[in-house]
């Protein structure tokens, strides 16, 4: 595992309780697998989910009110050309990689 996988699994693992733990059981896939590639890409390096991770980009969490899926892709794939003066590098993902990671931003609660 990277360290960005065990970093994952380890905060997954801490945060896991017998209250939370039949909805993780019935979670949907796509967005789970879209978490993962959330924490490989080290997006917690510049924006927060559920208060983790730094605030030097806009916080996630409810972004599915801001922003539709088309416009997530393509911000990842040219931020400065939707978000001129970004910082933020090109994502360049696969396909089905970048469906999992938009599904699980879109997912984010408020």
């Amino acid at each position: 595992m990277t360290r960005a996988q065990v970093q994952n699994l380890t905060a997954f693992a801490v945060n896991l309780t017998p209250a939370n733990g039949p909805a993780v059981a019935q979670a949907p896939q796509l967005p789970i697998h879209g978490a993962s590639i959330y924490g490989a890409q080290q997006c917690t390096f510049c924006h927060l989910v559920n208060g983790e991770g730094q605030a030097v980009g806009p916080t996630l969490n409810g972004v599915a009110g801001r922003r539709d899926a088309e416009w997530l892709v393509g911000h990842f794939r040219e931020p400065a050309v939707f978000v001129p003066g970004s910082t933020m590098p090109p994502l360049d993902l696969p396909e089905p990689q970048m469906d999992a990671l938009v599904s699980y931003l879109l997912a984010l609660p408020n």
